[in-house]
């Protein structure tokens, strides 16, 4: 099917003799068992179900080099923007969000990226790769593992997020990523009105940026995490990846307003936190999210910011080549306060070590009305 498509698979499978061999005796699966034994069973499922979302994927997880995204690329004349805006035309929302193999979890990836998927994480060789000697496994758990980010766990109650929401106002919350930058979230977000507004949270252990929207007046505030979270707040509602997708393919999941995601997406597909190894993961988050939203919706995406680069496996730094293509479909249309002190090209040309959290506002853009070429 990918080869129909014109897709060179990451898994090439039996050669045609012994496909060949196959067809006339369904028996015989010596040859099966040797390239598995050649590939290992490991490389094999994971690249059979990577193929599988490159199939479902559609162009979105086509765009693996500078020169293919830029085809893609219309200018951001905005004032202030900072990078263009990619298109993507035939989205295939039903396809992408009931997917269940891009929330496959594995515990077991390798200390290096499989030379195989090499090009895919690094845009062809353009974003370069650090790895760590220090490989992190940080699956979320719930419970009482959750007890070091949120006192009562993967348990909120309602008192101790209006006491957070009453910190917000008082600038005296401090978030997982310490107060600065609880405060420069929190700030950034006047920009949006969220009055009346119901918000998508993307990965979210601790209830800081919840707090955060209630705070600035959205009705409803929805968190999708990995593990389950249950909330006793009447404005909060949790989700699971099998959860939510199960709500959007039967038709009962209402379309949010907008999405907030901070500091969450840069590690997906990485495997830190139990996901398996997917060169697609941030982008297929954020077009899910795509998917779930209303027209002309808000997003707010707050990720490490520096020169373009994969610490594996903690997290990638998005830069000028990567920023665009995670934004596909949504247009810049503000940006966080901390870039009021700094240039766009000093921002992207921080070394690996200078990298900073910084988030840019956005709005959702249908790609039917665009015709990339006559924009460019």
């Amino acid at each position: 099917e990918l080869l129909s498509k014109g897709i060179r698979p990451i898994l090439p499978g039996p050669n045609e003799d012994e496909l060949s061999k196959l067809s006339k005796n369904t028996d015989d699966y010596s040859s099966i068992k040797k390239y598995l034994n050649d590939i290992g069973e490991w490389k094999y499922k994971l690249y059979s179900r990577l193929d599988n979302i490159r199939l479902h994927c559609g162009t979105l997880c086509e765009l693996n080099s500078v020169d293919v995204i830029q085809k893609h690329t219309i200018p951001n004349e905005d004032e202030g923007s900072l990078f263009p805006t990619v298109i993507v035309p035939n989205v295939d929302c039903p396809a992408i969000v009931g997917l269940e193999d891009i929330d496959a979890g594995d515990m077991t990836f390798p200390r290096d990226i499989p030379e195989e998927l090499s090009t895919f994480y690094s845009l062809n060789g353009i974003i370069r790769f650090h790895i760590d000697n220090y490989i992190r496994q940080d699956a979320y758990l719930g419970g009482e593992a959750e007890k070091s980010l949120w006192k009562t766990g993967n348990v909120w109650n309602e008192d101790d997020i209006n006491e957070a929401v009453a910190e917000v106002e008082a600038k005296t919350l401090t978030g997982p990523y310490g107060l600065d930058e609880t405060n420069e979230v929190a700030e950034s977000l006047y920009q949006v009105d969220m009055k009346g507004k119901s918000v998508l949270v993307i990965g979210s252990s601790h209830p800081w940026i919840e707090a955060i929207c209630l705070f600035h007046g959205a009705a409803k505030v929805t968190t999708l995490e990995y593990g389950e979270i249950i909330s006793n707040h009447p404005q909060i509602q949790t989700e699971t990846p099998s959860t939510i997708r199960k709500k959007y393919l039967d038709g009962t999941l209402e379309l949010f307003d907008g999405i907030v995601t901070h500091s969450s997406v840069e590690h997906s597909g990485l495997g830190r936190y139990g996901d398996a190894l997917n060169p697609w993961g941030d982008i297929l988050a954020i077009v899910r999210g795509w998917c779930m939203t209303k027209p002309k919706a808000f997003m707010w995406i707050g990720v490490p910011i520096g020169d373009d680069a994969v610490l594996y496996n903690w997290h990638r730094i998005y830069g000028k080549n990567r920023w665009p293509l995670l934004a596909a479909n949504w247009k810049q249309t503000g940006k966080g306060v901390k870039f009021d002190s700094t240039t766009v090209e000093e921002v992207f040309s921080r070394d690996i070590s200078k990298w900073e959290n910084m988030g840019v506002l956005f709005e959702k853009v249908d790609p039917e009305d665009y015709d990339v070429e006559s924009e460019k």
